[in-house]
């Protein structure tokens, strides 16, 4: 059976069974980094939906719209989702490389990494500021891939 992309919900869920200082933030940009890096590295997308370019850096609206609530304070889990959100064993490695990697950073700190020039982020928000655009996957991929080369 082939492997389906999952709810950004679903990630979120994962990684908050890890992490107890998972603010929306930095759970958001979180969400995202695993998404771009298993686009580079797997070819394909890890979730099911589409990140926009919001004010804050890339963001998913269902997930967005499920922990606003919590402002910045931590998530506290697991959130609702209306689907199944079986993750295989290669995105939940994925995830837990993701996340180990960057849990020592805030939000803040996350959000900025996904803000500078030349990013995904930055080329659509460039296009169409405070509209909330998609950031196509190929976008995505590509800074992602160059990111594997460059470290």
């Amino acid at each position: 059976m082939a492997e389906k992309p999952v709810s950004p919900i679903a990630v979120a869920n994962y990684m908050l069974k890890k992490g107890t200082d998972l603010d929306p933030l930095k759970l958001m940009k979180l969400v995202y980094m695993c998404h771009g890096w298993y686009l580079a590295v797997y070819k394909k997308p890890l979730v099911n939906e589409e990140p926009q370019a919001g004010r804050y850096g890339p963001m998913f609206a269902d997930l967005y719209s499920k922990v606003a609530k919590f402002g910045d304070s931590p998530v506290r889990g697991p959130i609702e989702v209306d689907e199944d959100t079986a993750l295989s064993d290669q995105q939940k490695w994925a995830i837990h490389t993701t996340y180990d990697a960057y849990k020592v950073f805030t939000g803040w700190q996350l959000s900025e990494m996904t803000h500078r020039d030349g990013t995904p982020w930055h080329k659509v928000w460039l296009k169409k500021p405070d509209q909330n655009a998609p950031i196509p996957n190929k976008l995505i991929k590509q800074h992602y891939k160059e990111k594997v080369v460059d470290e």
